[in-house]
């Protein structure tokens, strides 16, 4: 009776929360943020405070923490609890080009979770740019609830989070005033003076998924070069691949011999194309009205039918080529195939960042299972087991390098070492448990399974590095 008694006060406080809204006085609020630390993010143009006990995390991962894929993002921030040793989210940031999900949030359900009913809609605060805001409150099939506060501002959506705010509703005061203090600090000349984003590049940004479908993506490389680099064409579906209807558009003066070689194609599901649309949205020194005296590569987006083609094309010169193979990789974090093919485009053409990830060989202990046939893959298998032996967490993400002492191949590689010495080395990225962000502890153990390409009796022999943190491989 006492445990019941419990649950139904914790249900009525959530409600009287809910309903309440935790209205704050905007001087307490002033008070409050006043030592707060500042997050800046300079691609998007927006500026919030946060505690100081709390550390922001870019993510870079798609879908709500509770519900992941459904939630395409430009951006993810995790502001995370400094006490804690794993990424536990306080409060959560996504910034998104979905607009569809947030066209009705009276119905009784939002993102995918049942939202929570209340007789009276929740009080919902401002940004400091008196932008006004949405709140919704939800309820997860775990019986978990967050809630949500979000505003659209052309051409996006940002959405706060606030998982087990039921829980924690003593910290609920602190994530109005995170959402409270955000502002969008670029002057007027500044934005003035920004490349103004092509009406042709827009056009692509606007498409359903429906319509993205039948949307071709090519990337030619156009600067100087004494050997042959096949351009890449990305598309929903293999029907649709199809070079030939990209050279009416060809401009003059350019040299677009690399398409004439057979390209290098990859499906790309059109939720990806929408993300990595949305990327290059926030970037108007990829998709805006500019001359450029120095090119270097052509990104392309090709909708053909039978009333009439949709074309856009950016000619970028090598720095902006760098920001663009970065959004890239970004809007395509989970397809294994992609990374390869990216990884190995991008180190071809110089286009990796300079930052190589640390070598950190001799503090790890590795241990190697015997080798098998797996019968339902036709690939010999290995599982190899890291231990961290040092005094010190290792910053993640870790990854294998594999050094074969014979022509052989690794079927799961994550893609091949560019700045890592030896370059052109396979390497496999090792996931921290849970798929937890952050480091690989001492004393802790990953493992990961190698599968090799290899015939009966062929032996497998190989040498191995541990690399560590975001540097490139």
């Amino acid at each position: 009776m006492i445990k019941l008694f419990k649950i139904s006060f914790l249900i009525l406080n959530v409600l009287i929360f809910s309903v309440m809204g935790f209205k704050t006085n905007p001087s307490l609020a002033a008070s409050l943020t006043a030592k707060w630390n500042l997050y800046h993010n300079k691609k998007l143009g927006f500026a919030l405070k946060y505690p100081q006990d709390w550390q922001p995390v870019e993510v870079e991962e798609e879908g709500l923490s509770l519900s992941a894929g459904q939630l395409p993002s430009a951006l993810r921030v995790c502001f995370a609890d400094l006490a804690q040793k794993d990424l536990r989210c306080k409060a959560e940031l996504y910034v998104t080009s979905q607009m569809d999900d947030f066209k009705n949030p009276e119905a009784t359900s939002f993102l995918g979770f049942s939202r929570l009913q209340t007789q009276k809609a929740p009080d919902t605060p401002r940004t400091q740019d008196r932008i006004e805001t949405t709140r919704v409150d939800l309820t997860s099939p775990t019986g978990a609830y967050l809630s949500c506060v979000f505003f659209k501002k052309d051409p996006w959506v940002y959405l706060f989070v606030m998982p087990d705010f039921h829980v924690n509703d003593l910290d609920y005061p602190i994530f109005r005033s995170l959402v409270s203090s955000l502002v969008f600090p670029k002057s007027d000349d500044q934005r003035k003076n920004s490349p103004k984003i092509s009406q042709d590049f827009k056009d692509f940004f606007e498409m359903p998924l429906k319509e993205l479908e039948n949307v071709q993506v090519k990337l030619t490389y156009l600067g100087p070069q004494q050997e042959s680099i096949p351009s890449i064409l990305l598309a929903a579906s293999a029907e649709i691949l199809d070079m030939e209807k990209f050279s009416s558009f060809q401009r003059s003066g350019l040299s677009y011999a690399n398409d004439h070689l057979n390209p290098q194609s990859l499906l790309v599901a059109p939720e990806k194309l929408k993300a990595l649309i949305s990327n290059l949205s926030s970037t108007p020194e990829i998709v805006g009205e500019r001359v450029i005296d120095l090119p270097y590569v052509s990104v392309s987006f090709l909708k053909s039918d039978s009333t009439e083609d949709k074309f856009f094309e950016a000619i970028l010169d090598q720095l902006t080529a760098s920001k663009l193979f970065v959004l890239l990789r970004r809007a395509l974090p989970a397809d294994q195939e992609a990374r390869n093919l990216l990884q190995s485009w991008g180190c071809g053409l110089g286009l990796l960042p300079a930052a190589p990830a640390s070598e950190v060989t001799n503090k790890v202990k590795i241990t190697r299972s015997g080798i098998r046939l797996n019968p339902d893959t036709g690939y010999f298998e290995q599982t190899v087991t890291l231990k961290n032996t040092s005094y010190e967490p290792l910053p993640g993400p870790i990854s294998l390098v594999v050094n074969f002492k014979r022509s052989l191949r690794l079927h799961n590689a994550d893609g091949t070492t560019c700045l890592v010495t030896p370059a052109g080395r396979e390497f496999i990225d090792i996931p921290l448990p849970s798929g937890r962000y952050g480091s690989f502890f001492p004393d802790e153990e990953l493992e990961v399974t190698l599968q090799f390409e290899a015939g009966q009796g062929d032996p497998i022999d190989y040498s191995t590095q541990v690399v560590s943190a975001s540097g490139e491989r």
